[in-house]
């Protein structure tokens, strides 16, 4: 499965949801881009990395596949080494 790969520069944010777009109810398309000022809030709480958006939708975020969250295979084309390297790169974006 292509997982997600996120770019971010100036105040926008692109996701390109990979396989998730055709394999999860929570993807409704391939592509999206946001505000940097949408992301409300990055943290790093046990086995995953959660992002929540302003409007209240939160992302559940790994390195790995768990039984409920989104793979991260890149951030501005690095590769999370663990978790803590996810949020490291993520919060970049806030």
């Amino acid at each position: 499965m292509g997982n997600i790969i996120v770019t971010f520069s100036g105040n926008m944010v692109e996701v390109n949801f990979g396989d998730y777009f055709n394999n999860s109810e929570q993807v409704d398309s391939q592509r999206s881009v946001f505000q940097k000022a949408n992301i409300h809030e990055i943290r790093q709480d046990g086995d995953s990395v959660y992002v929540k958006m302003e409007d209240t939708k939160e992302w559940k975020l790994g390195i790995i596949q768990g039984a409920d969250n989104f793979v991260i295979d890149s951030v501005n084309s690095t590769l999370p080494t663990d978790l803590s390297h996810l949020f490291d790169l993520l919060k970049g974006m806030i």
